[in-house]
């Protein structure tokens, strides 16, 4: 599935309803989904921008895969709806046998005029026969943009402060990371290419709303609005109650700059 709007263009897929690859007048914004050799010459899946439900991270159950099974399932053909080249909808229901709760999570993307917009859903319908004592349901959002890194270096500013970490010396093989809490602008100066700004809403935004800037490869550097600090689903974090829903929300824009 393809999204365009102007110079922009986003690839989807109905395998987690992830971005493949975003690309403003042929430049790659995102790092294009493919395998990439890391530590110790490993080929791990990179790129792209996975979407993580119903955890990020490590669950405090220690039965659900890191960062959740939404990035594992395909949305339900049925309700995989297109209304137009500027929008699309992706739907998934309750199926993974570790997670007690009924659920429906609703992905919808439109694409802005300086790039796209994201939209998550999650509604409770309680739990599965015989699980009525897991009580309400944990759920940590989280988007994973791998944003390309011609030149290597990136700059991050939150709310208009720069945050002041070094990740532009990391060769392939090493691993830079840090969490701080999250802002409602998220700029990213991308060293080569231009300012990407994600503007946050909703559960991106809370008291408990976190970024994870991570790299462990030179060409990409992930920004990764969360909705909780990963090590607290289903210890402390978000619940959501059966009847209820959970939103969260992310506007991507670009603008090219000479360097």
């Amino acid at each position: 599935m393809i999204l365009n709007s102007g110079m922009h263009t986003v690839a989807l897929s109905p395998l987690g309803g992830q971005i493949l690859d975003w690309r403003f007048s042929g430049y790659h914004i995102f790092f294009p989904q493919q395998m990439v050799r890391v530590e110790k010459g490993v080929k791990k899946l990179r790129g792209g921008m996975p979407v993580m439900f119903p955890n990020f991270g490590n669950d405090h159950f220690g039965i659900l895969p890191k960062h959740g099974f939404l990035r594992h399932t395909y949305a339900d053909p049925k309700l995989n709806l297109s209304r137009s080249s500027r929008a699309h909808n992706f739907t998934f229901a309750s199926r993974h046998e570790n997670f007690p709760w009924k659920y429906d999570l609703w992905l919808n993307y439109q694409m802005m005029e300086k790039g796209p917009a994201i939209r998550l859903l999650a509604s409770s319908r309680g739990t599965f026969r015989g699980h009525e004592s897991a009580g309400y349901m944990p759920v940590n959002f989280g988007i994973h943009p791998y944003f390309y890194t011609p030149q290597s270096r990136a700059y991050v500013r939150v709310d208009g402060e720069e945050v002041h970490f070094v990740l532009g010396e990391v060769t392939s093989g090493d691993k830079s990371s840090l969490i701080i809490p999250s802002g409602r602008e998220v700029e990213i100066e991308l060293w080569g290419l231009g300012i990407v700004k994600m503007l946050l809403s909703d559960a991106f935004v809370g008291e408990q709303a976190k970024l994870v800037i991570w790299r462990d490869n030179p060409h990409y550097l992930c920004v990764e609005p969360i909705s909780t600090d990963p090590d607290l689903f289903g210890n402390g974090g978000h619940y959501v109650k059966p009847g209820r829903s959970e939103m969260a929300s992310c506007e991507f824009s670009f603008s090219p700059k000479r360097y």
